[in-house]
């Protein structure tokens, strides 16, 4: 009922057009290593509705995983989204479902977002390939970001996921397109917390759409979403 009632308020579409992204990634979390690629697509859904459908695949301490994620959500480009988020990884040790309410607000030059729900995920604390161990909880993440250019973010945060807390910071970078060749952006984001979940990951995007010209702000407002766990 939410969605419905903010989606008679919106002015733009939810989603300029289908557009996706490719990113790859690598660094160090908790004192292992770190490599993923993932595929994002979105697509409107209607004038005042979108959806993004990510998938990934990576290596954390030479142990491969998948995960994937679904974004729905309305949202007037100039000045909120409002949505519903599912995520699941799978690898042989871990398992983590995650579903959760999604916010964004856009104020001029700044973004504040986040999300709110339940995280159940499975461990194998015997070693073996079986899940034997379950833990359901509340998990919570919070972004201020600030473009100081079109094409320049900024952001610092809170997670509150696999009960722990972590102070974030990240920026992101995207050269301006010429009309030849996909835009790509270049990125790094770092998770302070517990010792043994401290993240600092770097990377690129490579964006796909009818618009290779288009600024960073408004591929995080009119096309992709910004927030991520």
């Amino acid at each position: 009922m939410l969605l419905a009632v903010a989606s008679a308020l919106a002015d733009g579409p939810a989603v300029s057009g289908p557009n996706g992204k490719v990113s790859i990634d690598g660094g160090e979390i908790g004192y292992e290593e770190w490599f993923k690629a993932t595929g994002g697509y979105a697509m409107p859904l209607g004038h005042a509705f979108g959806a993004v459908i990510e998938a990934g695949a990576g290596n954390i301490n030479n142990e491969p995983g998948f995960d994937g994620a679904l974004h729905l959500f309305t949202r007037d480009p100039s000045r909120y989204l409002l949505g519903l988020y599912a995520w699941y990884y799978d690898s042989k040790s871990f398992k983590d479902l995650r579903t959760a309410a999604q916010f964004e607000l856009y104020l001029d030059r700044i973004t504040f977002s986040g999300l709110a729900g339940y995280e159940d995920m499975e461990v194998a604390t015997n070693g073996s390939s079986v899940a034997n161990s379950f833990n359901g909880h509340f998990f919570g993440v919070a972004d201020l970001a600030y473009f100081a250019t079109n094409n320049l973010k900024l952001a610092g945060g809170y997670r509150y996921v696999y009960e722990m807390s972590f102070a974030t910071a990240s920026a992101e970078y995207l050269f301006p397109g010429d009309g030849d060749g996909a835009p790509i952006a270049i990125y790094v984001y770092a998770h302070m917390g517990d010792s043994a979940y401290q993240r600092v990951v770097g990377g690129f995007k490579v964006f796909l759409g009818a618009e290779p010209e288009k600024a960073l702000i408004d591929r995080l407002r009119k096309d992709l979403v910004g927030v991520d766990p």
